[in-house]
């Protein structure tokens, strides 16, 4: 795919293993027969020793390996575990829970994740986590650094467009970054397309309102404010 291929994303594998593709009969030839199966509701657990780790913990939905989950025997920062695994090259972007707490690092390049030490004081990796690629971690860089790193962003819009057509934020935020970057034409086509596909989308409307005023269109400006202030219940 030359767009992924561009921006360098490639799912990250262990040892044969890659998330979305691989079987539990690639797994049980890599690593041996699990120590455990654990299932519940369609979704199986399976549990590995695999050296050097604690454990590597594998989810199976649909007889397929939707995640690996590799449990460290001790913790490290997240930037010697980038670097191990040549990720430094890479925008990691902070997941947080609802408090700002942070509770790891994504690369969506790779599709990995870190999970942070909830008992540490600084962020200390004790988990590596693959999941197949997805365009929302592509969507919360984005949305995380537009201010600091507009094109960054938008370059991870494209991405998140084209793994994921139909994702409505995606070209709402391109709508707003492109808007606020100078680029009304380009935002207003952002703005449009998240309209087409979500009517009621409140950022989106919202931006076009904006660039509508500028544009001199008095008439959907007003329109636009109208429902985004219904939407809001005002």
């Amino acid at each position: 795919d030359p767009l992924l291929a561009k921006y360098k994303v490639e799912p990250a594998r262990l040892g044969g293993i890659q998330p979305g593709t691989s079987r539990p009969e690639d797994t049980n030839a890599e690593w041996g027969e699990p120590t455990k199966v654990i299932q519940n509701d369609g979704v199986e657990q399976r549990l590995y020793t695999v050296e050097p780790f604690e454990q590597v913990v594998t989810t199976v939905e649909n007889g397929v390996v939707a995640s690996i989950v590799v449990n460290l025997n001790q913790a490290f920062s997240p930037g010697d575990v980038a670097s191990q695994l040549a990720l430094s090259e890479f925008r990691p972007v902070v997941v947080r829970d609802g408090t700002g707490r942070p509770l790891g690092q994504a690369y969506p390049e790779r599709g990995v994740l870190f999970g942070f030490d909830p008992e540490a004081e600084e962020p200390a990796v004790v988990q590596i986590i693959l999941e197949p690629i997805d365009a929302q971690t592509f969507i919360a860089r984005a949305e995380n650094q537009q201010i600091a790193q507009p094109q960054s962003s938008l370059n991870d819009l494209e991405v998140a467009a084209h793994l994921a057509p139909e994702e409505v934020k995606t070209y709402a935020l391109q709508a707003s970054i492109l808007y606020h970057v100078g680029l009304t034409e380009e935002a207003m086509a952002a703005a449009k397309k998240a309209i087409e596909l979500k009517p009621d989308e409140p950022a989106a409307l919202l931006t076009r309102a904006k660039i509508a005023m500028e544009l001199d269109d008095y008439e959907l400006a007003a329109e636009d404010l109208q429902k985004t202030l219904k939407l809001a219940g005002q």
